[in-house]
């Protein structure tokens, strides 16, 4: 009987496989891959619960050992919802925050390699962040009284607090740096980190203002240290008169007030812009006159300027009290 060499190739084959089924028997023959890219992670391994209270959580694992790893997905779930992936980090380590206080939040995590690959997730960690710690005491305020066209208010500022779960500042004030902070100190409160107090104020009154956080579980913190300014009047405007017509270059006099300043004049083309010169004093006449001379040479005869004056207090560099424009024009000489 003649062989073709097909035949003789495929009962080479038959023959090559018979001898392996009978020295492995019936297990399945498994052909070794030595692409590690084609290999998931392992699982992360130690994942606890670093940190869990007032609305945050902190999670904690070991690295993996795994050369390519690219880092690690997030799976939470809220009671008895399904899991889902909420965030992926190169650490080993996630911050979780602006929770509810009263949930369970479960967690797990996987590990994903530079191939894209994902390992299994770990068992769950279980955290309740509920509310056990009054914010941090407020810090950094800052006080700017204004006057502002007879417009009255005092605009407070601060550094904002670090907690997330912060609900909102209340604001208090009171005539002495010890006031004591209560209903009837409160004017108002905010979700921002400013706030400007319109309430009924008096020009010459020094106020005292303190402010402090409240959580979303209605915790309040310590009181800020307080802060306090002097709504100032605004200063008088002598010369030249509004609407006048003068000869010569001015002369700006203005009328001090009862307090010592830093007095701020402009000149402008127009009423709400166009700033030509300006000049800053600072005087401790008290009710006086003070007079400042105009070095500038670029006015045009016939033509209307405005000058108004602004005051600064001793405790900020922000603007006290803001007078009106005056107007006044430069006369034509000689026919021009």
């Amino acid at each position: 009987m003649r062989f073709s060499s097909i035949n003789i190739k495929f009962l080479s084959f038959t023959i090559t496989a018979l001898s392996i089924i009978i020295l492995y028997g019936c297990e399945r023959l498994t052909i070794p891959v030595n692409d590690n890219n084609l290999i998931p992670p392992a699982v992360p391994s130690g994942l606890s619960l670093y940190y869990a209270s007032d609305g945050v959580v902190i999670l904690h694992w070991f690295e993996n050992k795994d050369p390519d790893i690219l880092g690690y997905n997030i799976y939470r779930r809220i009671n008895k919802t399904n899991f889902e992936l909420i965030s992926f980090t190169a650490n080993n380590y996630f911050y979780d925050d602006s929770l509810g206080y009263s949930e369970n939040y479960y967690y797990k995590i996987s590990a994903v390699n530079t191939s894209k690959m994902e390992s299994y997730p770990t068992d769950s960690v279980l955290a309740q962040p509920i509310n056990r710690y009054k914010p941090a005491q407020p810090r950094y305020l800052s006080i700017n009284a204004r006057n502002w066209q007879g417009n009255l208010s005092v605009y407070l500022r601060w550094q904002p607090n670090y907690e997330y779960d912060i609900k909102q500042y209340n604001i208090y004030r009171g005539m002495t740096a010890d006031f004591t902070v209560s209903g009837s100190s409160f004017v108002g409160s905010t979700g921002n980190f400013f706030f400007e107090d319109k309430t009924p104020l008096q020009i010459g009154i020094t106020y005292f203002y303190k402010i402090t956080a409240v959580d979303k579980g209605d915790l309040i913190s310590t009181p800020s240290e307080p802060v306090n300014d002097i709504i100032y009047p605004i200063a008088g405007m002598l010369s030249p008169a509004n609407g006048s017509q003068i000869d010569y270059l001015p002369v700006f006099k203005i009328k001090t007030l009862p307090y010592p300043a830093v007095y701020k004049i402009i000149v402008q083309s127009n009423e709400y812009s166009g700033e030509i010169w300006s000049q800053t004093i600072q005087s401790d006449l008290l009710n006086d006159t003070l007079s400042v001379d105009f070095y500038y040479y670029g006015l045009d005869y016939g033509t209307s300027y405005y000058w108004r004056v602004l005051t600064y207090s001793p405790n900020g560099s922000e603007v006290n009290s803001i007078s009106n424009f005056y107007s006044f024009i430069l006369k034509p000489q000689n026919g021009y």
